[in-house]
């Protein structure tokens, strides 16, 4: 081992199928301060990921916490969407089909 951090995450792939997951592993970029949704600073690893949203795929940094028992999974902010799409607020579920 050369001394870096890895995250591992394991990753429920299907919402109804949530007993099936997969463990995934990314080295750790760094450790950023981050204001969590209860308005506390906390410490937590920024990786890169690949991500595909209806025909776009797009390489971006995130940040990982456990997200059991919320709403979402995961949380897009408005850097990981620039320059590859426009957010209005006023529609939802825009690639359901």
């Amino acid at each position: 081992m050369d001394g870096r951090l890895t995250a591992r995450l394991r990753l429920a792939l299907n919402r109804r199928r949530p007993e099936r997951v997969a463990v995934v592993e990314a080295p750790v970029l760094r450790m950023v301060h981050v204001t969590n949704t209860g308005g506390g600073r906390e410490l937590r690893p920024m990786i890169e990921a690949l991500v595909r949203l209806g025909p776009v795929r797009k390489r971006i940094r995130v940040t990982v916490t456990r997200r059991d028992g919320m709403r979402f999974p995961m949380i897009l902010g408005r850097e990981a969407l620039a320059g590859s799409f426009v957010v209005d607020v006023g529609k939802k579920d825009l690639l359901r089909s």
